[in-house]
């Protein structure tokens, strides 16, 4: 009867471990926030004080939902689109950074969009495009490519800088 007991009692924990781990959380702690955001800590907690970043107090710790911060990039992305488009010309070697990333995804059997953190930081953008990031900066002030300021720096999501990317291809296409 004992061994019975016992066997009852771990297949009912078994089926509670597996019901906990298909709970996805609902919420991320600072550090992931910052993380998935592409700043600092110490910057996410000084736009939480300044009520600039969406997040709750739970106990004195401070927590976020993903998709709140996914509709903040949205509506950081739309105020920061609102200025015209500057038509400034493409520096030269833009092919050669970007296509070396592309064979080395593809060497490691991975697409060129699946390598790509979902946030990059200007500085990513250059090095992909072999710009420099005052270049970067410039299509992302003018609007040309949508980005998030986030405290004094910017980011851009991925779905972004693809798209952008996309309507570079097709420009360069047409011309």
């Amino acid at each position: 009867m004992d061994n019975e007991l016992r066997k009852a009692v771990r297949e009912e924990f078994k089926a509670a471990i597996a019901e906990m781990a298909s709970i996805k959380r609902a919420t991320v702690s600072a550090e992931e926030a910052a993380e998935y955001v592409g700043v600092s800590v110490d910057t996410l907690y000084e736009l939480c004080r300044k009520k600039q970043f969406p997040h709750a107090q739970l106990l004195g710790r401070f927590v976020f939902r993903l998709a709140s911060i996914d509709a903040w990039l949205t509506e950081q992305e739309k105020q920061n689109t609102s200025a015209s488009v500057i038509d400034t010309p493409m520096h030269g070697a833009m092919e050669e950074p970007l296509n070396q990333y592309i064979l080395h995804s593809e060497k490691k059997g991975k697409t060129f969009e699946h390598e790509l953190p979902e946030i990059l930081s200007v500085k990513n953008v250059a090095e992909l495009m072999g710009w420099h990031p005052n270049t970067v900066y410039q299509k992302c002030q003018s609007g040309e490519i949508l980005s998030i300021k986030v405290g004094n720096s910017r980011r851009i999501r991925k779905s972004s800088y693809l798209q952008w990317l996309g309507k570079l291809e097709e420009e360069s296409g047409n011309s």
